[in-house]
Parts: C-alpha cells; sequence; structure tokens
C-alpha cells in the first residue's frame, strides 16, 4: 500500500512538471479548511511536493509553501489549507517521520550521557 502511494504520488509530481492538467484529482470543497495530514513526496528538483490527509485526496505543494525548519521528508507530519485551485498551501512541519523521531531522541541521548556536564548534579 505505501509503494502505490508513493507511486500515485511521483505520478503528480510528474504530471505537473509537464504542465498537464491535474485539476480533475482535487476536490475543492475543504477549501480553507486546515487539514492535518503526511508528506507522501517531494522532488528537489522540482521543488514540489505531495500531502495527503488521511481521508482526503493527494494535494501538491511547492517549496515556497512550506513551513518547516527541515526540508520536506516523506513521512512527515504536517497541517496544511487547501486554496481554490485544491492545491495544498501553508504547509507546516509538525512532526517528523517515525525513523527520523527515533533517531533524534537516540542521538539526543547519547549526547546526554556522554557529556559530563549533563549528569553533574545528579
Amino acid at each position: 500500500m505505501a509503494l502505490e502511494t508513493h507511486q500515485k504520488a511521483s505520478k503528480m509530481i510528474a504530471a505537473y512538471a509537464c504542465n498537464k492538467s491535474i485539476t480533475s484529482a482535487f476536490s475543492t470543497n475543504q477549501k480553507g479548511t486546515l487539514m492535518r495530514g503526511q508528506v507522501l513526496a517531494f522532488s528537489e528538483e522540482k521543488k514540489i511536493g505531495v500531502v495527503a490527509a488521511a481521508d482526503g485526496p493527494h494535494r501538491l505543494f511547492h517549496v515556497n509553501d512550506w513551513r518547516g525548519m527541515a526540508p520536506p521528508q516523506l513521512g512527515m507530519a504536517v497541517n496544511f489549507s487547501i486554496d481554490e485551485d485544491g492545491r495544498a498551501r501553508q504547509v507546516q512541519l509538525i512532526g517528523l517521520p517515525e525513523s527520523a523521531a527515533t533517531t533524534a531522541e537516540s542521538a539526543q541521548r547519547l549526547t546526554q550521557s556522554t557529556n559530563p556536564h549533563t549528569n553533574a548534579a545528579e
């Protein structure tokens, strides 16, 4: 299922890059609604990505609409709104992918356990 979703997202990016019409892939009935979802794909080369809410269609976003300290990555949890064209806007990072979050927590624990100043008060 995850492979199928990634393939669909990649096809959307390719279609957008080729200037094919993709508006039929969007429903605009949720325009202006803040949605929660995740990044399904992102192309550094084309500067566009795909997000989706659990119960909604896949939506394109441009890197200019990205609101995160780190670049978009597969699996990042995001909030986003939808414009009149059905595209995701103001895509805000709210959570790292599970593997990245686990890696960050492990690095923090390692730093704390090897830093003599961290445990000095104990």
